[in-house]
């Protein structure tokens, strides 16, 4: 019984998992700006646009909120590319690119 109910319970989990949208999402900085030489956010769609990664949606330059520093980030978010406050909430890092 026991088996039988945390089986259902885990074939559920793959069930939803495999129908619902991921997160991708990537920030990176190049001499603590947004000016970064070689990046694999090359995205043009615009935030709202459909996509499957970070890699489908137009890029934007994050300001850091405390040190100083920016950095480039993409998102995609439930399928929709986020837009310019989620895209850098979401990938904020004071350590990683602010200090």
């Amino acid at each position: 019984m026991r088996a039988t109910k945390l089986m259902a319970g885990l074939i559920a989990a793959g069930l939803l998992a495999c129908g619902g949208s991921s997160d991708s999402v990537n920030g990176t900085q190049f001499n603590k700006s947004c000016d970064v030489p070689d990046t694999d956010m090359k995205g043009t769609a615009a935030a709202g646009a459909s996509c499957s990664t970070y890699k489908d949606c137009a890029a934007s330059c994050c300001t850091c909120t405390t040190g100083q520093g920016q950095w480039m980030a993409a998102a995609c978010l439930g399928g929709k590319c986020a837009d310019k406050t989620t895209t850098c909430s979401k990938t904020a890092s004071d350590s990683t690119y602010c200090n």
